[in-house]
């Protein structure tokens, strides 16, 4: 009996690794190449399987697209969300925040840079049908909310007169997005990013610390 678990064990394994290398081609070959000149061959050779192995993972090449920008957003969430403590106090919380976002940017710009490619054709509607897309910005939306809600405690009591919160969010995401373009955006440096970027937003709300 243990060898049959350890048999199925295996194959599971084996199964997860081939579709996180299916996802991870997917996310380089559409964002570099577009959805609709790569193919399914092209995905199976870069991840290394033979074409027939996708569909024991994946109906179509949109369900591929779907599963990896889905891939690509549960990665972001669980390195820059997932950490974030509420007990803590909301400027450490977004400070922390704001960090974690710069240094994901930086430490994965390849991948992001594919990532977000995509995620702008999706918006736009070019890409996937329309319940795909809602599930998709559902999940970019928690962050811009999550972000939403430490401004809002944040600047509370500020008497600065503030653009509109969703202002000041999308240039606090739109600034962390930014970090690769640094001049400092080597890996090594990306302390260095990140006390910049937090130095800007702690400017833009009026923060003393």
């Amino acid at each position: 009996m243990s060898e049959l678990v350890g048999v199925t064990d295996g194959r599971l394994a084996r199964g997860n690794r081939t579709r996180e290398q299916l996802l991870s081609a997917a996310v380089a070959l559409f964002g570099d190449r577009g959805f609709h000149a790569t193919t399914m061959k092209d995905l199976a050779n870069s991840a290394g399987v033979r074409p027939p192995a996708i569909y024991n993972h994946f109906e179509s090449k949109e369900s591929v697209l779907f599963a990896a920008l889905m891939w690509g957003l549960q990665r972001f969430r669980s390195y820059v969300i997932e950490p974030d403590d509420s007990s803590l106090d909301p400027q450490d919380r977004l400070e922390a925040l704001v960090r974690r976002h710069a240094r994901y940017q930086i430490e994965f710009a390849s991948r992001v840079r594919f990532t977000d490619r995509l995620l702008e054709s999706v918006v736009a509607g070019e890409l996937l049908d329309d319940s795909r897309r809602d599930d998709i910005a559902r999940m970019m939306r928690h962050y811009r909310e999550l972000v939403d809600d430490l401004i809002r405690a944040v600047t509370r009591n500020s008497s600065l007169e503030l653009p509109p919160i969703r202002v000041c969010t999308n240039a606090i995401v739109t600034l962390c997005d930014r970090s690769p373009q640094s001049p400092r955006s080597l890996p090594a440096e990306a302390a260095m990013v990140e006390d910049d970027i937090w130095l800007l937003v702690r400017g833009m709300l009026g923060l003393s610390r």
